[in-house]
Formats: structure tokens, C-alpha cells, sequence
């Protein structure tokens, strides 16, 4: 396989901003926000559809090469993950799992809410739960 040379620009936010109000007044702002801008690594975006039954979103035995393509069509691989966003589009609550399922680490998502977490090493059979309804799934992930 030969070398890889990936460009990007992006960036992931997170931002939340409440006004405690009484009438017209504002009594107390609770704001919390995280903007990261990237401009080196790699990301890659998997995107499916899936019904009431849990879903192995990706599965390979080794993680070299992945099914990831950049935008001229060639393979991506990555190295090591260090963010995830996850959205899941159905009305009811599904968790997303990085690691196969263990339950060590989970993220959730329900009416295309956006979840974004920290994230070591690779993915190993990312899965999504069982639930119900049908609905779409959005994953990003950046890493090297």
C-alpha cells in the first residue's frame, strides 16, 4: 500500500447556552462550548440505515486497509481515532458502541441529536443497539 496523503479542514463544535429568565430579565447564563479546528489528520463518515435489530455498522478482521475513501476514491486507513460523532435519526433512544458492544463505552443518540466524545485507538465491530423503530445513522470519525 502506498503512502497516503490526506487534506482537510474542519472543525467539531459542541456549544450550549441557557438563559435562566424571569419576564425580560436574565437572572443566570449557563454556557458551556468546545470548538476544535483541524487542518492535518484524516476523517471518515459511515452512514447507513438500520431497523429494530442491534447492527454491526462496520466489521473487518483487520483494520488495515479500511473501507474509507477519500475524495479522490482512494482508501483511507486510520491509524488511531481520536473523535466520534454520532447521530442516530429514529425517535427512540439507540447507543452506538466503538467497541464492539461491551458496554464499556457507549454513546446515544435519539431524533438526530449529535453526540461528540473523545475517542483512543481503533474501532473493533462498532455497533449499533437494538431498538425500536427504524432510522438512519450518521458516525464521524477523526483520527490519524
Amino acid at each position: 500500500m502506498g503512502v497516503i496523503h490526506v487534506s482537510i479542514e474542519g472543525r467539531i463544535n459542541v456549544d450550549v447556552l441557557f438563559h435562566d429568565k424571569d419576564g425580560t430579565a436574565s437572572f443566570k447564563v449557563v454556557s458551556l462550548n468546545d470548538s476544535r479546528e483541524y487542518t492535518t489528520g484524516k476523517v471518515a463518515v459511515i452512514v447507513g440505515t438500520a431497523g429494530t435489530a442491534s447492527a454491526v455498522v462496520m466489521s473487518y478482521d483487520d483494520p488495515q486497509p479500511t473501507p474509507y475513501r477519500d475524495a479522490s476514491g482512494a482508501l483511507v486507513s486510520l491509524a488511531s481515532i481520536s473523535r466520534v460523532v454520532f447521530s442516530w435519526s429514529g425517535s427512540s433512544t439507540r447507543t452506538f458502541t466503538p467497541d464492539g458492544g461491551s458496554g464499556d463505552f457507549v454513546m446515544r443518540s435519539a431524533g438526530g441529536s449529535v453526540a461528540v466524545t473523545d475517542y483512543g485507538g481503533l474501532m473493533a465491530e462498532p455497533t449499533l443497539s437494538a431498538g425500536q423503530g427504524t432510522g438512519t445513522y450518521t458516525i464521524v470519525l477523526y483520527g490519524t
